[in-house]
């Protein structure tokens, strides 16, 4: 029933799924458990787009290197009609039908051990002067690095959204607050038919230079609005895949038999005025990684986002004597 208001925030947990881990336990003995779920997923190295939401077939996005995906040679792009993973005594495995780019389906069974969670934030410089910045969740404790990963910044930013799930709309609009001029319009909520503009506060930008922002699948939420709305200025350039179109707020009821209700409670639009729930926000240059491209430690779309800010600008390309 659920299904039928068609938005990914709807959605029912039964009394005994309530409460589970992300990764189902196979308790055959005692010794099973011992390991953290995060070190499960970490080790399957298996990222996907859930985006059937949208009407499109659900795929591998990205694979981590040296993960139990990487070893079996799952392929990015492979839609994913099946995914099944579980945690063994040594880690965990791993069942996944799935149909290759030339459209053969494909198998995939395997073991895999745990592997270290990725942090949650991190920042560097590359050969070219451009520093990466990448943090997954938009909170308090993260504006005020960004602000300062920025200021370090010598050429260019390329923020990196890939795995960011969202979060505060407060440190969201700080965020951008940075980065766009003053009372810029970042999109609408929208809540019991009342709309609220949301806009950057009205000091405006402290960082002028070039802007990248990597998306994708795995980008929700806060982080749509975030890349929304400096696409929309034209403040950056957007590469990767289109994002999950999960923007809307939802609430999560206790059921009295233990299960759980979560239902969407308000709605938000980007500041073209569209829709981004169930959309998602498309990328300028539509890119996705090969397992040869992983397995050689080659990122081409940070590579592309380089490439892309390199390139000379209107006013450079008329007047190149300066």
């Amino acid at each position: 029933m659920l299904d039928e208001f068609g938005e990914s925030h709807n959605f029912a947990e039964p009394p005994a799924g309530a409460n589970k881990d992300a990764v189902p336990q196979q308790r055959e003995d005692a010794s099973i458990a011992a390991i953290p779920a995060e070190e499960i997923v970490a080790g399957l190295g298996l990222s996907v787009g859930w985006v059937s939401h949208r009407g499109e077939a659900d795929y591998v996005f990205d694979v981590r290197r040296g993960s139990g995906a990487d070893i079996a040679g799952v392929e990015p792009g492979s839609h994913v009609k099946r995914l099944q993973v579980s945690s063994t005594a040594t880690g965990g495995r791993a069942e996944l039908d799935a149909v290759l780019s030339n459209g053969v389906p494909h198998s995939y069974r395997f073991d895999f051990p745990p592997m270290n969670v990725e942090a949650a934030r991190s920042a560097y410089d590359l050969p070219s002067g451009y520093r990466v910045i990448r943090f997954d969740t938009f909170n308090r404790e993260n504006v005020e690095w960004f602000r300062q990963q920025l200021g370090e910044s010598k050429r260019g930013a390329i923020i990196d959204l890939r795995r960011n799930s969202g979060g505060r709309v407060v440190s969201t609009n700080q965020m951008l607050s940075s980065l766009l001029p003053a009372r810029s319009i970042i999109g609408e909520a929208i809540e019991d038919g009342r709309r609220t503009l949301e806009r950057t506060d009205r000091w405006g930008s402290t960082f002028h230079l070039p802007l990248a922002v990597l998306i994708g699948p795995e980008t929700r939420s806060s982080a749509e609005v975030f890349a929304a709305a400096l696409q929309y200025h034209r403040r950056a350039i957007l590469l990767g895949k289109t994002t999950a179109g999960e923007v809307m707020t939802s609430r999560t009821f206790g059921l009295p038999d233990g299960g759980a209700l979560t239902l969407a409670v308000s709605d938000f639009v980007g500041p073209d005025g569209q829709r981004i729930e169930r959309l998602g926000v498309r990328p300028d240059t539509d890119l996705l990684l090969t397992l040869a491209d992983i397995r050689s430690g080659r990122d081409v779309i940070l590579e592309a986002a380089v490439a892309a800010l390199s390139q000379p600008s209107p006013q450079e390309r008329s007047n190149p004597s300066g």
